[in-house]
């Protein structure tokens, strides 16, 4: 046989004679065949593990190879690899089909690790094969990122096996803070912050070491002076977190400074309890008698500015690219003046205790102006700049002299009256807890909610040209006032009731329903009923105006024209 794993048996066959033929009394020849089996019985033979030598790799690099082995036996076995439990604690790995990874840490430089691999077969019995490598671990002088001057920084989403070095200088005077961000405990990545390199100098003492502050983020928070070089130590083990580092606050006396940026920052003021002062994610909590006044100064980019009050009452004027939010004198809570600008976008929360008031104003722009049942909001058309005001018990936005501004007051399912004040040039809705007030808006529309019982009031435009001559109309959907530069329109009102009292030739224009309605007329006054199971509801009324237009369009109309005082024109009224 040619193999010996070959076949598990054989056959021959043979023929038989002696040497002596018949000559020396011998038999004849037999002719006859003969069969002949030899059983063959398998052995597993052992697989051989190809040589694999000692290996190295850099600290904290990743070491791969694929190991192979050859098998004798036919049909070839099933082969597979594998590594002692020594190697898999120190973080070595194989895949049953050879493939080697281990990527060392940095607490492994500098030391040589044996690990056995071996490969199996699944014979009967079945039999292995191994080798034992050494590998060494260089261990690598650490690197020392500079990251140059820093006022902010976020570095995202990094890991951590060791330690990690960052040299930087400071920007402003004031506090220095860096801070760990996680995900979730554990917070193991650690700080310590040094005035030297302390990779160059084994041994150096830190200036400070983190500690876990109120969020359980490891943070260490150093005074400095501009201009200053420091070092920072990044530590212990963490698969992935955020580094916050900010050189942006200023505490002196009771005098908070806040620098912003060249990128987009965010600030925070919370007045609650403390005084909490937070710039692009990280915050400093100071008592309120630590703080009288706060600025911030927004820089280059688009940025964001969040206030909130105290118990007490407070008062926010803000145009369009600063602002001025205080606690007024008088009340139980500590005085304070936060003073922002260079900004963009601006949120404002007054949902504590106290009284509380906001006025904002517009720009030179087109405006548009925005009041819900608890909040308002204030901003360009064109998006340049945005502000908010929310559970402020007033709020009055004032659209300036230029730009062609838009209010809209959204109604709620409460009781709400609208009121626009010609002579003034405000617009105002009140109820549900808020009265919010547009002023110098050319554009205001007014919508009453679905429920409850909503009213509205005009009074017209005053003046001594043509500019006051207002027109108003009266119809079902909507009432509206119109003069030169004004359009101010009251939607789905129960009730609405406008006086002309001003200077000008102001004219009403009033329209019926599908309806029936009833019409009366006295002295300076003309009012429009609907019936109600039988009674009159008012709907509309106009006093003073010079020139009166009702219109009967539909249903069953009448009307009761006493002695007036004005020009009345009736249009398709029964007689």
């Amino acid at each position: 046989m040619d193999d010996a794993n070959g076949s598990p048996y054989t056959t021959f066959t043979f023929q038989v004679e002696d040497d002596g033929r018949t000559t020396g009394g011998g038999a004849n020849l037999d002719l006859s065949e003969n069969t002949m089996t030899i059983n063959v019985t398998r052995v597993n033979d052992s697989p051989v593990l190809d040589p694999i030598g000692n290996k190295s790799v850099d600290e904290q690099a990743e070491l791969t190879f694929t190991a192979t082995a050859t098998d004798q036996d036919l049909p070839v076995d099933t082969l597979t690899f594998s590594l002692d439990p020594a190697a898999e604690a120190l973080g070595m790995s194989i895949t049953a089909d050879g493939d080697f990874s281990w990527a060392p840490t940095e607490s492994q430089g500098g030391d040589s690790y044996d690990a056995t691999i071996t490969v199996t077969d699944n014979g009967t019995p079945n039999l292995a094969h191994s080798e034992t490598i050494s590998i060494t671990v260089n261990a690598i002088v650490p690197k020392v990122v500079d990251l140059g001057q820093v006022d902010f920084r976020l570095l995202p989403n990094l890991s951590l096996a060791g330690s990690r070095f960052y040299r930087f200088e400071t920007v402003h005077d004031g506090t220095l803070s860096w801070q760990v961000d996680v995900p979730a405990p554990p917070k193991s990545a650690q700080l310590k912050l040094y005035d030297a390199d302390p990779v160059a100098t084994a041994g150096l003492t830190p200036l400070a070491q983190s500690a876990l502050d109120t969020d359980a983020n490891q943070r260490i928070d150093w005074a400095v002076v501009a201009g200053e070089i420091y070092y920072v130590e990044v530590y212990g083990d963490n698969p992935k977190f955020d580094l916050r580092i900010a050189n942006l606050v200023h505490h002196e006396d009771t005098a908070v400074t806040v620098h912003g940026t060249a990128k987009r920052d965010v600030f925070k003021f919370d007045a609650e309890v403390s005084r909490e002062i937070t710039i692009n994610g990280i915050a400093y909590d100071y008592a309120d008698t630590e703080v009288g006044t706060v600025t911030f100064e927004g820089g280059e980019e688009r940025d964001i500015v969040w206030l909130y009050d105290s118990a007490g009452n407070e008062s926010l004027e803000a145009w369009s690219d600063h602002a001025m939010f205080t606690n007024d004198t008088g009340d139980t809570e500590q005085d304070y003046i936060v003073r922002v600008s260079g900004i963009e976008d601006l949120l404002a929360y007054a949902t504590r205790a106290g009284t509380d008031t906001a006025v904002f104003h517009g720009s030179q722009e087109a405006d548009k102006l925005k009041s819900y049942e608890d909040f308002v909001r204030l901003r360009a058309k064109d998006s340049s700049y945005t502000m908010r005001a929310k559970k402020f018990d007033t709020v009055v936005g004032d659209g300036g002299s230029d730009g062609k501004d838009l209010a809209v007051f959204n109604g709620t399912d409460g009781d709400e009256t609208f009121t626009y004040l010609g002579a003034h040039a405000s617009a105002t809705m009140e109820g549900m807890a808020r009265e919010h007030v547009a002023l110098r808006f050319g554009n205001v529309v007014a919508r009453a909610g679905k429920a409850g019982d909503d009213v509205a009031h005009f009074t017209d435009i005053p003046g001594s040209t043509d500019d006051a001559n207002d027109v108003i109309y009266f119809k079902s959907h909507k009432t509206q006032l119109r003069g030169s530069d004004v359009k101010i329109t009251a939607r789905a009102f129960d009730q609405v009731y406008a006086n002309a009292s001003e200077d000008g030739f102001d004219v009403a224009r009033i329209y019926d329903t599908a309806a029936d309605e009833h019409l009366e007329v006295d002295g300076d006054t003309v009012r429009l009923y609907h019936y109600d199971v039988g009674q009159l509801e008012l709907m509309y009324e106009a006093v003073a105006f010079e020139r009166a237009k009702c219109y009967s369009t539909e249903g069953n109309d009448t009307k009761d024209v006493r002695e007036h005082t004005i020009d009345l024109l009736l249009y398709n009224w029964d007689e």
